[in-house]
């Protein structure tokens, strides 16, 4: 594509906009998984247009070979004594970078709820909108609590967007998408002999942990310094590869409005845990490869072959012992021969597949093994098995496998074997359900047999008057009955339980 060029204050970029800048050198954008998103263009000073070049304008290209055209706001230019000129810019989306959020903060689990409160508490006026399929099980508290730029607080900041939900950011011009997995796996292959000319692999743990010592501080009415932990206050993924362990402190202390509970607090460390990407070592392979999708020999192949930035790939090379599937985290289009230049390749990390290697050790979906030696969690909850807690976490999301939520009933042990009895001398299968919160007495539940209470008493009539209430000693005798007790409607209900605590309870069914 040649790269077109637009007025600073364009919209629309579906035009051909104020100039083809078909002179130019070279043009390259570099986009790297949420972050770095570029455009280099190199200029001759007498080529066509060269002078209507300037910084603030826009220069649009297509960023990889699926996408669509994308606006670059130059920002800055490098003169060299050959006649060139290196012109930087910046996709559109850095704008929000100067778009001020002031305090703010909220409660839920949508990362799309989330970005257009940051948007509605902006100071000036926000052109984007926003997009996102990705959500949590558990509602997340979040915060600002001191100004800043809309896009740090999206992706550039503790706290942000990303550090709460995960995800991968799709910026596409004035839409600003979240999701879960931007990317896709369509089976693209490169390979030594097939399309693989450059290979580059670096592994890194120097920022790897295998666990958090979350805290909340505070200072409470009596102006006291206090601190609220997690419980273990240590939280760990069970990775015990390396030769210590590297446990990291969280600050929390400004992701709650008030301070939170043990188990609010630990729900919410072991969350960060499963999202954070430091959690896994680090690896980085560089690759050149042929683009089979644009050869006369893959026509027909061509969406088969295509790869995008956050695609996973197979890498595919025996001399090395390589064979491993990766996620492509950096991309650089060539905008002129519409081919790319460079991919790097990292470790995959989308937040349902951090959340199972965490717990499982490997990439398998419900995987069982918590790696390293650690404890298999899944084993320790077999279907069938019973999770409680006072907080609202699911156990899928902690341990995987599937669970079914049980609300409004007891717990009761079972007897062995027998049928299912509904009294007390019965004997109670596992499984069976019964009872009630609420009972209403009948006569024959009372305990006592149907009785009544005899008053007996004498009286004669005074002065031939028959006035009651007057008794005197005398021979005429008879008997009396008390009246009625209680006073209650005999149809009312009493409260059937015992005293209790409420908390969330899970079956895993598979």
């Amino acid at each position: 594509m040649v790269p077109l060029l637009f007025e600073k204050d364009a919209t629309d970029f579906s035009t051909r906009g104020l100039f083809a800048l078909s002179d130019a050198i070279s043009c390259t954008v570099t986009e790297e998984r949420n972050g770095l998103f570029e455009l280099e263009l190199v200029y001759s000073t007498n080529g066509n247009h060269f002078s209507e070049i300037t910084e603030d304008r826009l220069i649009v290209a297509t960023s990889h070979d699926m996408g669509t055209k994308q606006a670059f706001r130059i920002y800055r230019r490098e003169a060299s004594l050959d006649g060139t000129v290196t012109f930087y810019a910046r996709h559109i989306s850095y704008q929000l970078n100067f778009i001020p959020v002031d305090l703010c903060s909220g409660q839920t689990d949508s990362a799309q709820t989330m970005m257009e409160t940051l948007a509605q508490s902006a100071q000036v006026a926000c052109p984007f909108s926003f997009e996102s399929d990705v959500d949590t099980l558990v509602p997340i508290p979040f915060s600002v609590s001191v100004p800043c730029g809309l896009r740090a607080a999206l992706g550039g900041m503790e706290g942000s967007v990303i550090d709460k939900f995960g995800g991968e950011f799709e910026w596409d011009n004035w839409t600003v998408r979240l999701l879960e997995n931007r990317g896709a796996d369509n089976g693209v292959r490169i390979a030594y002999g097939k399309n693989l000319t450059e290979y580059d692999d670096a592994l890194d743990i120097g920022e790897t942990i295998t666990g958090v010592m979350a805290f909340y501080a505070y200072t409470d009415e009596n102006d006291q310094e206090q601190i609220v932990y997690t419980n273990p206050k240590v939280i760990t993924n069970g990775n015990t590869e390396f030769a210590h362990a590297r446990i990291a402190p969280l600050d929390c202390s400004g992701d709650f409005d008030e301070p939170p509970t043990v188990e609010a607090l630990t729900a919410y460390a072991t969350q960060y845990l499963a999202r954070t990407a430091n959690a896994d070592p680090t690896q980085e392979i560089n690759v050149s490869f042929v683009p089979l999708g644009q050869t006369a020999e893959y026509t027909g192949l061509a969406d088969l072959e295509r790869v995008s930035l956050c695609d996973t790939v197979k890498v595919s090379y025996p001399a090395l012992g390589i064979s491993a599937k990766k996620k492509v985290t950096r991309t650089v289009w060539n905008v002129l021969s519409n081919s790319y230049d460079e991919i790097t390749l990292g470790t995959e990390q989308t937040l349902a597949d951090t959340i199972v290697d965490l717990q499982s050790g490997e990439s398998s979906s419900g995987g069982g093994s918590s790696g390293g030696g650690g404890v298999d969690l899944l084993t320790v909850y077999p279907i069938g098995a019973i999770y409680l807690s006072t907080v609202s976490v699911s156990p899928e999301l902690l341990f995987g496998g599937t669970w079914e939520r049980i609300s409004g009933k007891f717990l009761l042990a079972a007897t062995d074997g027998g049928a299912a009895g509904g009294n007390s001398n019965a004997s109670i299968a596992p499984g069976y359900e019964g009872g009630e919160a609420a009972h209403t007495l009948t006569a024959a539940e009372s305990g006592l047999p149907n009785h009544r209470h005899p008053l007996s008493y004498r009286y004669v009539f005074q002065g031939g008057s028959n006035r009651a209430g007057i008794y005197q000693s005398g021979t005429a005798e008879g008997t009396w009955y008390s009246g009625y007790s209680g006073g209650q409607d005999a149809s009312n209900s009493h409260n059937n339980m015992p005293p209790y605590l409420a908390v969330y309870v899970w079956k895993r069914t598979a």
